[in-house]
């Protein structure tokens, strides 16, 4: 098949087939399935093989294995499958690398089917910093995390201006004045940039973030500093999740921030039967290079969502 094949026709002949032997991982990647955007189901559809040089996201193409059935839309890419009923496909496993208590948190969200047989295996530990914040300076705070808003004071009705649903909604119980202002930093940022009466604030953060929100404000004016209340520290995948990893099941791994997508790219020593799910097209950056059977993106940065095309891939995995 050429790399500007028809899908539809060339499939039909070759099938889209589940991962390579990781004893050949980094072979084949010349031509791999690439995602485009499907205006029409706001997702993405793979349309043709092409050449690793070209950019979206993609479905891998490897020798034997399992074909995928159907077609599916997950996050943002509808996923275009042979239908296959001559084989039989091994039931998805889900390999979970949040730091705790998140973890098992998420995975109370799913259905039972995804939690049995489910791996923990964290790619980050939180841990205090044990620095003290003296709040009486600053007219509110703001957190991008729930980890923030578990190593913050209590809130005692102050103003908290959040990232996301789940650190809002952490906020409010913890006793803060709890505003959503966005589902990322960066909407965040504007939205605080549309409030130059606000401050001074604090942004109660760990000790590795992706955007420097307080630096960014304070280039436009307002005032904020910020305060370092946690540790992400890098913990290797357990033993459990290398052999799950090696194991003869695809592998549905939801990964939640870009440094947590890069360390698994480091970490996992097979990937070729892995189904990424990333949380945005950032933490999706970290996964380009690696052989992986598909990747998707959430519709948007929230754990709902991942939640949701984490069940809708599941389901388009194991359906006749």
């Amino acid at each position: 098949m050429s790399a500007g094949g028809n899908l539809g026709h060339d499939a039909a002949k070759v099938g889209v087939q589940f991962g390579l032997a990781c004893h050949n991982r980094g072979q084949h990647r010349a031509a791999p399935i690439l995602a485009h955007t499907h205006h029409g189901g706001g997702g993405i559809v793979a349309t043709a093989f092409q050449t690793k040089d070209q950019a979206g996201l993609r479905l891998g193409r490897g020798h034997g294995g399992f074909p995928l059935q159907g077609t599916c839309t997950a996050g943002n890419t509808a996923i275009t499958r042979k239908q296959c009923r001559s084989l039989v496909m091994p039931q998805p496993r889900l390999l979970l690398t949040r730091p705790h208590p998140g973890a098992a948190q998420f995975l109370d969200r799913l259905s039972p089917a995804l939690r049995d047989g489910a791996v923990i295996s964290p790619l980050i530990e939180i841990a205090p910093t044990g620095v003290e914040v003296d709040l009486a300076p600053f007219a509110g705070v703001i957190f991008t995390s729930a980890n923030g808003v578990a190593h913050a004071p209590k809130g005692d009705g102050r103003p908290a201006f959040c990232v996301g649903p789940q650190t809002t909604a952490a906020a409010a119980k913890a006793g803060w004045q709890a505003q959503m202002a966005g589902l990322d930093a960066q909407a965040l940022i504007a939205t605080l940039l549309g409030q130059p009466q606000i401050g001074p604030l604090l942004h109660l953060a760990g000790r590795h973030r992706r955007a420097d929100v307080a630096a960014i404000l304070g280039a436009s004016g307002l005032t904020v500093d910020v305060a370092t209340v946690y540790e992400q520290n890098l913990l290797p995948l357990s033993s459990a999740a290398q052999t799950l990893l090696n194991g003869p099941s695809p592998v549905i791994v939801p990964l939640f921030s870009p440094r947590s997508a890069q360390h698994f790219a480091r970490e996992a020593s097979c990937t070729e039967r892995v189904i990424a799910l990333s949380i945005s097209p950032a933490a999706a950056q970290a996964l380009e290079a690696l052989p992986l059977y598909a990747h998707d993106v959430a519709a948007e940065p929230t754990g709902e969502a991942m939640a949701e095309a984490v069940e809708k891939l599941f389901r388009c995995t194991t359906l006749p």
